[in-house]
């Protein structure tokens, strides 16, 4: 059995994710990466599944660029949207990109990003309501502000939270520890 950071080829695991409101029908969708060695966490709006394929497929290009990668196996679920979306990849990409799906039905076995949707999810959450408290008012899903919450979301977490192995994503990926100066959301 091959532990963490001895794959042969680097595995991104890819899906689609939604915040809703309670009391609207407003839905923000996002596109969250992880990848399964480094651990790093990329989260975009996209303006809806298989919607704008072409900007989301440039998206993901320059963030398997930024990882360093050549050869990838992307892993997802089998539904047909981010299949389309793969399919996208491989052909933007010039290096070997392998489509790899979980079984139907079984989105779980799918847990290298689905763990991921839900660090992002909340993050994403506590950024906002502390952002509404400090502003006075509701922020909607909708709202612009949201796309640069979503991912910064994935940078702090990538950035900041300690994996079991003691390192953070970002370390692993760039060879250096972050030293971005950081503030409340909404803070000058």
């Amino acid at each position: 059995r091959q532990t963490e950071g001895e794959h042969l080829v680097p595995e991104i695991g890819l899906d689609y994710a939604f915040l809703r409101e309670s009391e609207s029908e407003e839905t923000l969708t996002m596109l969250v990466m992880k990848d399964r060695d480094s651990k790093i966490i990329f989260a975009d709006v996209v303006e809806a599944k298989a919607v704008d394929l072409k900007g989301t497929v440039e998206n993901v290009v320059k963030n398997i660029a930024r990882l360093g990668y050549k050869k990838v196996i992307l892993c997802s679920d089998q539904e047909p949207a981010i299949l389309d979306l793969i399919e996208g990849i491989i052909a933007a990409r010039k290096e070997s990109t392998i489509p790899q799906s979980s079984p139907v039905g079984e989105s779980q076995s799918n847990g290298l990003v689905e763990r991921a949707v839900r660090s992002v999810k909340d993050q994403v959450r506590t950024l906002r309501l502390a952002l509404q408290k400090r502003v006075g008012c509701r922020i909607p899903v909708g709202h612009p502000v949201m796309t640069w919450l979503v991912k910064h979301s994935g940078e702090l977490i990538s950035k900041y939270q300690l994996n079991c192995d003691g390192q953070r994503a970002y370390f692993k990926v760039f060879g250096k520890a972050c030293k971005d100066v950081i503030v409340e959301t909404g803070e000058e």
